[in-house]
């Protein structure tokens, strides 16, 4: 079963924010590209795989998600900093 936190009352659905992400993110190539409470890491899934990808977030948990060796584009090179 797949989670999903799209507020069912706006008719938002997980599929309609993927498909219009791919439709905007499609055309990003050879790029750096930063995301900002990149959770568990799935828009690295949606971009081209021409691009480097960078997340942060403050959950460690959810960036170990993006970190798992079966995740479908092998994040690599991480590191966790705590709040002091």
């Amino acid at each position: 079963m797949i989670r999903s936190i799209f507020p069912k009352k706006f008719e938002a659905s997980i599929e309609k924010h993927t498909i219009f992400l791919k439709n905007e993110l499609s055309s990003i190539h050879n790029s750096n590209v930063l995301e900002l409470a990149t959770g568990s890491g799935n828009l690295s899934e949606i971009l081209p795989c021409d691009n480097i990808y960078s997340g942060i977030d403050i959950s460690e948990e959810l960036l170990r998600i993006a970190c798992e060796p079966h995740h479908p584009n092998k994040i690599f090179g991480w590191s966790f900093f705590s709040r002091l």
